[in-house]
């Protein structure tokens, strides 16, 4: 059992933060880095000292979705292709656990 597995209420709160993300961010796709940048704004929430009194990393978002089948991908995004996440990868988890 992973400590992911035993903090569902941070898993559940991270897809809560991601679906917030996506409805304020333009468009329905959004790189790691941005995705990461966006949590780790509000000093608040637990991804700003996620491990070890560290912020989240990309890895660690990875690592986090992954429970839910989540991974990220290679993104046209404007004339880049970095790895990140598009709002389709999310919504069946969005309906399911929020």
């Amino acid at each position: 059992l992973s400590h992911y597995d035993a903090e569902p209420e941070l898993s559940t709160l991270l897809l809560e933060e991601i679906r917030e993300i996506f409805n304020t961010h333009k468009g329905d796709k959004i790189p790691s880095a941005d995705m990461v940048n966006k949590l780790i704004k509000n000093k608040d929430k637990p991804w700003c000292e996620h491990k070890n009194g560290r912020a989240i990393s990309q890895s660690g978002l990875a690592k986090m979705l992954s429970i839910y089948g989540i991974k990220p991908k290679a993104i046209r995004y404007g004339n880049k292709t970095p790895r990140g996440y598009e709002l389709k990868q999310f919504q069946d988890s969005f309906d399911r656990y929020l």
